[in-house]
């Protein structure tokens, strides 16, 4: 019987083609997808450990981390619960088949309970990926905005206002240049921490997923929107536990601060609908700055409509022709 064709990709999550990963000696490439099992936690509750598994699982798994990072970064960094779990399971069916696993494809496309439990694993992963940039934006906010104990109360609440903190702004001047969204120097210090840093980084790897908007110009790459959606999120939510004007740690849970990443994804979206050149302009700057080939020249010092009619468009950097 014709193996069925695995389920079509997801608009929102493109999966490149990955080359095999080798396996060790004495494993069969072709397995009858009856043969392959979970191997569940050895304490009653615990979480499922990728090194206990089949083989061909394992490298299954590892290859659809790949995808899953890929789509957080590029495409989409808040899933919904939907479109998530359908992600997950259509990357681990990609993978095997990828990776000329038959079996396990079949047994993947087959056996949803079977699906459900070794999509745990890749569920982690969106959370550790997410994770990594609050860690570095908690790193980051104190030094470059100079927040204090006690003392930064109403700096914060300025600074949450129309997404001031994504600007070169001076708080004690009451100055907001709205025509440099993005160009605080926090900004690309965080991307680059977070997704540059070194040969082996994120971005080193992925280096073909970075394209332009502006076809006359597509060798001067860009940071992709969700990638500095998830960074200002990460922002917000690591200024957010500065509120009270006392460090008070928080969750950064999807649940909690996917209206702070939508709230960057449509902001961007607005600049780049009304001045695609504007748009590029500042996210290649952003690319070459992150890449450690343009230096920060700036100093550290609502809502998605009032935000977006705060910067001033028609003043923003466009590269001449």
């Amino acid at each position: 019987m014709p193996l069925a064709a695995p389920p079509p990709t997801v608009d929102n999550f493109p999966i490149p083609v990955l080359p095999p990963v080798p396996i060790g000696p004495g494993i069969p490439l072709h397995v009858n997808p009856a043969e392959y099992a979970v191997v569940p936690p050895a304490n009653p509750g615990g979480a499922l450990l990728l090194t206990t598994q089949h083989p061909h699982i394992s490298e299954t798994i590892r290859n659809t981390f790949i995808r899953i990072e890929i789509s957080l970064a590029f495409q989409n960094a808040f899933p919904d619960a939907l479109t998530r779990a359908r992600c997950i399971n259509t990357a681990l069916v990609e993978s095997a088949r990828d990776l000329g696993y038959g079996g396990l494809q079949r047994r993947l496309v087959s056996d949803i309970s079977f699906t459900r439990m070794l999509s745990t694993l890749p569920s982690q992963r969106i959370s550790t990926f997410r994770g990594t940039v609050k860690r570095n934006t908690d790193a980051h906010v104190a030094a470059f905005y100079s927040l204090a104990q006690g003392q930064c109360e109403a700096k914060i609440n300025w600074l949450l206002h129309h997404l001031t903190y994504i600007y070169p702004a001076e708080f004690n001047r009451g100055n907001v240049p709205w025509s440099k969204p993005y160009q605080h120097s926090s900004v690309s210090s965080i991307i680059r921490a977070t997704f540059f840093n070194g040969p082996l980084s994120f971005a080193a790897r992925n280096v073909d997923q970075f394209t332009s908007v502006l076809p006359a110009r597509a060798d001067q790459k860009e940071l992709p929107i969700a990638m500095l959606a998830l960074v200002g999120a990460a922002m917000h939510a690591s200024l957010t536990e500065w509120r009270t004007g006392v460090h008070k740690p928080a969750a950064f849970t999807g649940d909690t601060y996917v209206d702070a990443y939508n709230e960057h994804v449509l902001l961007l979206e607005g600049i780049k609908q009304k001045s695609p050149r504007a748009f590029h302009t500042m996210m290649h700057r952003l690319y070459q700055q992150a890449s450690g080939f343009l230096p920060d020249h700036h100093a550290a010092a609502g809502q998605v409509n009032d935000a977006l009619a705060q910067v001033n468009i028609d003043a923003m950097d466009v590269n001449s022709d």
